[in-house]
């Protein structure tokens, strides 16, 4: 079924919420966590997002992140969770 999209370019903030499957709570490990902060790390120093603000829950994550081009949001979250 088609889905109706706005379409959006352009420099915006935006909130990023990753959720682990199940609402595992594979964060409460600090290993897990950090592996999440260094990831975080990496995609800034790439210049992939400027990073606002972040919160890591024990099963998920928020993000309010800066990008130049909103239409890399896709890609940016896909090599997120791929890293993690």
């Amino acid at each position: 079924t088609p889905t109706n999209r706005i379409a959006v370019t352009g420099p915006h903030l935006i909130f990023v919420s990753t959720t682990a499957t199940s609402w595992t709570p594979v964060f409460a490990d600090e290993r897990n966590a950090n592996i999440i902060l260094r990831t975080l790390r990496e995609s800034i120093d790439l210049g992939r997002f400027v990073l606002v603000g972040w919160v890591i829950m024990p099963s998920h994550i928020h993000r309010l992140i800066g990008m130049r081009n909103v239409e890399l949001l896709s890609k940016t979250v896909q090599s997120f969770k791929i890293l993690t």
